[in-house]
């Protein structure tokens, strides 16, 4: 995909008298200064790389990230490519949809499939794609960390919900798990033979949101959804990102090294600092064993709510106000504290990950988990998020058997889906509350 270049507005004015040359003369120094401080701030600006634009997670972080990088992003979908190539990317803010950042089509890069760009060196790449499309990237992910040089060494931050594949190569985890490869994730080994855990950070993303027609409606809840947009083809309209609307709602990204390298501790520093230059809520975790913690604690209601919530297409609100929901639910709870714990990672009870979905859902706030998202959108669902909580708890000796069986029935609820099983919701009828 070819990117777009401005053309001049108007033609160069003649030379002609002794006032024009002096004015030319005085543009072309303006022009050339202005180019040569252009080039300057180029330079200084680190190369970062987006992989997966065209999911949530992905336009917002370009679209930020536009202002104070040298941006090059990835898109799977050509006509998605072709609006962020077209009109850039905005993001609105605020209860009022008022638009508060515009990502220029002259900052970003587009470019369709990894494998266009896996022969350039950047300094981060940003992994924003689905758990599921990872194994296929990882020869262009693999090329991309091999173009290290002596001045530059790639750094990857990995953007997925759930246990991320370099868990059990990090540092302060237990001996119990340490070196086991999680084969649901990574079945043959590729993406850790592909990206050394000494160039791995991992983040949990708290408040995003699903990409709609037009839209990503950021939710107000602690889970993000990697939904992928369903926009008109070639429409003549930018991407649209939506912040939250609500006051108490958060985006924020708590990102930390997988291990205790020095030089990889450096990069996350300097990730964070330059996430925040551009107006992200960003939070550095200041060893991988604090990382674990939050990402951990935040599965425990992904792992609970979110697979009961696709298996009985219920919304939070109803979820939050069943008793035997909340019951299962904090079952569930117990049996991932448990394999955290197992795992060397610092773990928060049920009954508090519990008071926090109470305190945050109800019926007048009926968000839909990630997993029911995808699903009544005829979409795979995420989920290598419990597969691998079940993996890690063979792997540990850890009984659970709630986990295990919300896996089978979630992967045959996936099956149906897959058939055309699922009919299209009236998203009223699903919302509807009896007083």
């Amino acid at each position: 995909m070819p990117r777009l270049t401005r053309k001049a507005n108007a033609e160069k004015a003649p030379e002609t008298g002794s006032g024009n040359n002096v004015k030319n003369k005085q543009q072309k120094t303006s022009h050339s200064a202005s180019a040569s401080h252009s080039q300057h701030d180029n330079k200084a600006r680190d190369r970062v790389l987006v992989i997966g634009a065209d999911l949530a997670v992905g336009a917002l972080t370009a679209a930020r990230l536009g202002q104070v990088a040298d941006l090059t992003v990835t898109v799977r979908r050509h006509d998605y490519g072709v609006r962020i190539q077209n009109k850039g990317i905005w993001v609105h803010g605020g209860a009022d949809g008022k638009t508060v950042t515009k990502l220029s089509p002259n900052d970003v890069r587009v470019v369709e499939g990894v494998d266009k760009v896996q022969s350039e060196v950047f300094d981060i790449v940003i992994v924003a794609c689905k758990t599921e499309d990872l194994p296929a990237l990882a020869p262009s992910l693999k090329a991309l960390s091999e173009n290290d040089c002596y001045t530059r060494k790639t750094t990857f931050l990995f953007a997925q919900d759930g246990v991320p594949f370099f868990f059990p190569l990090s540092d302060d985890i237990s001996d119990a798990v340490k070196g086991h490869k999680l084969t649901c994730i990574d079945p043959n080994g590729v993406l850790a033979d592909a990206v050394p855990v000494t160039s791995c950070l991992g983040c949990a993303l708290f408040g995003c949101g699903e990409i709609y027609d037009e839209l990503i409606d950021h939710l107000t809840s602690q889970s993000i959804s990697y939904g992928r947009t369903k926009m008109p083809s070639y429409s003549d309209t930018p991407l649209i990102v939506t912040r939250p609307k609500h006051e108490d709602a958060s985006e924020r990204i708590h990102i930390g090294a997988a291990t205790t390298d020095t030089y990889l501790m450096s990069k996350a520093d300097s990730l964070v600092r330059m996430l925040c230059k551009a107006n992200l809520d960003v939070v550095l975790m200041p060893s991988p064993a604090e990382l674990w913690t939050v990402i951990f604690n935040k599965l425990m209601g992904h792992l609970s709510y979110d697979f009961i919530a696709a298996l009985t297409l219920c919304d939070m609100g109803m979820l939050s106000e069943n008793a035997e929901a909340r019951e299962l639910a904090g079952a569930v709870m117990a049996e991932a504290r448990a394999v955290g714990e197992a795992a060397g990672v610092t773990m928060t009870s049920p009954e508090e990950r519990l008071k926090l979905c109470d305190t945050k859902y109800d019926k007048f706030n009926p968000v839909r988990p990630s997993a029911l998202q995808e699903l009544l959108r005829k979409r795979p669902m995420e989920m290598d998020i419990l597969a691998a909580y079940v993996e890690l708890a063979k792997v540990l000796k850890v009984d659970a058997p709630r986990m295990a069986t919300l896996l089978v029935l979630t992967r045959m609820r996936d099956h149906a889906r897959a058939d055309s099983l699922i009919p299209k919701h009236d998203w009223g009828a699903i919302y509807r509350y009896s007083k």
